[in-house]
């Protein structure tokens, strides 16, 4: 099919593209420097669930063929039934092709499905499905959520999206993250476990913080209007 035989290049294409802070960094075995997110967060541009004026907004750099994403899929699944619309979270893609073969593919098959309005649905397929992300098995996928076929072929055949994951992946290195998951909490590295107890923690600290932050900002435009 036409994905494929594209499938050679388009894994070429995105490992030569990748930023040299982590290509050095794979060759050397260095871990990158623990920095704040580089790239602020755009509802405009990014893949957001949940409200933008959110107290609290997760980033998570991930790929789809990566198991450890899996599991964190489910993880910010259940925060996001506590926390309801007191939190964000936005998905940039972090493809790592040495490891994972198929993760390029993935993220732009991911891309594709965004064009016709359904990237959390195959997001979720394609986490779902993460051992098994050959691109016969994705153009399966694709038809199974609904997707245009003729559209998405066309999308990963001419690799239409290709530049919206080379933009994750240099925002991905401006901040530091070299690896997958890497999560982010209100433009902080979020450096413990991947788990649902301890990042509920976080979760409930930054968002008593941003409202107190939000209190303290609104506190004196009140009294100057009282005094009036």
């Amino acid at each position: 099919s036409l994905i494929s035989a594209g499938l050679g290049w388009l894994v070429f294409r995105v490992a030569a593209a990748l930023p040299p802070r982590l290509k050095a960094a794979g060759a050397q075995h260095l871990a990158p420097p623990i920095t704040d997110l580089a790239t602020p967060v755009e509802p405009d541009i990014d893949h957001m669930l949940g409200p933008a004026s959110a107290p609290v907004t997760i980033v998570w750099y991930g790929g789809f063929e990566c198991p450890h994403c899996t599991r964190t899929a489910t993880i910010i699944g259940d925060l996001r039934t506590q926390f309801g619309d007191d939190l964000a979270v936005v998905f940039r893609h972090l493809p790592l092709p040495d490891i994972h073969p198929h993760a390029v593919i993935a993220a732009e098959a991911a891309e594709a499905a965004a064009a016709q309005g359904e990237f959390w649905h195959m997001a979720a397929t394609l986490f779902a499905h993460h051992h098994e992300l050959d691109p016969a098995r994705i153009e399966e996928l694709a038809a199974e959520a609904g997707l245009d076929q003729d559209r998405f072929r066309a999308d990963l055949h001419t690799r239409r999206h290709a530049l919206r994951i080379e933009r994750d992946i240099a925002s991905a290195d401006d901040s530091g993250a070299a690896g997958t998951p890497t999560l982010f909490v209100n433009g902080h590295r979020y450096t413990g476990p991947v788990e649902t107890p301890a990042l509920a923690r976080i979760l409930s600290d930054a968002r008593a913080a941003a409202i107190r932050t939000k209190k303290s900002r609104a506190e004196p435009a009140t009294t100057e209007l009282g005094a009036g």
